[in-house]
């Protein structure tokens, strides 16, 4: 690794130009625009317009995932480290699917298609059966309204667990607005891009994209050189297979590793876990946006006493993260519905006293 002290600055046919992110990303390549259409299977109950609302105001992916103006999504995935263009939209009919556009500047090829349906499953939790958390959550009086009005939500994941991961470390001790900022100038310095009908679409960088790039490159694109020192780390520490192995390894095994690599911690292993690799074993922990959204619906008892906080959310396992993911998105819409200054109404005194009875 090049030491960052001594960098300086630096199936329809249609005509696309699709950029090499690797150089200047000045225009080198003209490719035909590789078009799929056709239904991709969703778990009942899936509400598309959930999804939808919470990513039209999520500083983590706005640049790469957004709400068009039929009311689906569009956007791009970094698949097999090339640009795949995307447009999410509800059927039309009663069936559990929805309606996908997929455009490739290359052709296909046997797996292509499998594996951007695939990235685009996983992202938006398409196939996620929610089922059994329902059937517990039904129990709960105080979640009731939580539930109702959020019914068919499929938390959302991050694309990769490498892209978690970086979001984790461009998010420590920073301001969010600020990180976001960094992740834009990544997505265009060294993302994969593709050009659909005149607009361009970004897909976050893959590991290869980053290790390959010039360590003063990326330091002068993030101007935070030790941020710039742990994203370059990362990039070559997800250049092996290591998707499938956070995927796939007992829970502390893949935290273990994670924790080796520099700039994640115990949140930040955590994070890119649960929203990376989308795992739901991991420990129930009760942080202080949890808490605080835990207190707007059950009550101000669970302010004093973390102890009761922590078991109400024990409680819920398997499926904590899912009512964690709730809870979080009701505390954050409602903020910024009315502004960040203003407090949420609280549920009242006791009322944790109905919780799953």
């Amino acid at each position: 690794m090049k030491p960052l002290s001594s960098m300086h600055q630096p199936m329809k046919q249609t005509t696309t130009v699709q950029r090499d992110s690797m150089t200047d990303r000045s225009p080198t390549t003209r490719a035909h625009l590789h078009t799929w259409h056709g239904a991709a299977a969703t778990t009942s109950p899936f509400d598309l317009a959930h999804t939808v609302a919470v990513l039209a105001v999520s500083t983590a992916t706005r640049d790469t995932l957004r709400p068009d103006a039929g009311g689906g999504l569009i956007g791009a995935l970094n698949v097999d480290g090339r640009a795949i263009a995307f447009a999410v939209t509800a059927a039309n009919d009663a069936s559990a699917t929805v309606d996908v556009r997929l455009h490739s500047g290359a052709a296909w090829g046997p797996d292509g298609l499998s594996h951007a349906l695939a990235a685009l499953d996983h992202t938006l939790a398409l196939t996620d059966d929610l089922a059994p958390f329902y059937t517990q959550a039904a129990q709960d009086e105080a979640f009731a309204p939580v539930l109702a009005a959020f019914h068919g939500y499929h938390p959302t994941r991050f694309p990769t667990a490498f892209e978690a991961a970086c979001w984790a470390v461009l998010t420590q001790h920073n301001h969010m607005t600020v990180a976001a900022k960094m992740r834009r100038d990544l997505l265009h310095a060294f993302g994969p891009n593709l050009t659909v009908e005149g607009a361009e679409h970004v897909a976050f960088p893959s590991p290869s994209h980053l290790a390959a790039a010039e360590p003063g490159h990326l330091l002068a694109v993030l101007r935070n050189e030790q941020r710039a020192i742990y994203l370059y780390g990362l990039a070559h520490a997800f250049l092996g297979d290591q998707e499938a192995f956070l995927g796939q390894a007992t829970y502390a095994e893949a935290e273990t590793w994670l924790r080796t690599l520099g700039g994640i911690g115990p949140w930040s292993a955590q994070f890119t876990l649960l929203r990376g690799a989308g795992r739901t074993d991991g420990p129930v922990l009760v942080d202080a946006p949890l808490l605080r959204a835990m207190v707007e619906v059950y009550g101000h008892d669970l302010a004093s006493d973390r102890t009761a906080a922590q078991r109400l959310a024990e409680r819920y396992r398997p499926w904590h993260v899912h009512w964690a993911h709730y809870l979080r998105v009701r505390s954050w819409l409602a903020r910024k519905a009315r502004g960040r200054r203003t407090a949420v109404a609280a549920a009242p005194t006791g009322a944790t006293t109905a919780v799953l009875r």
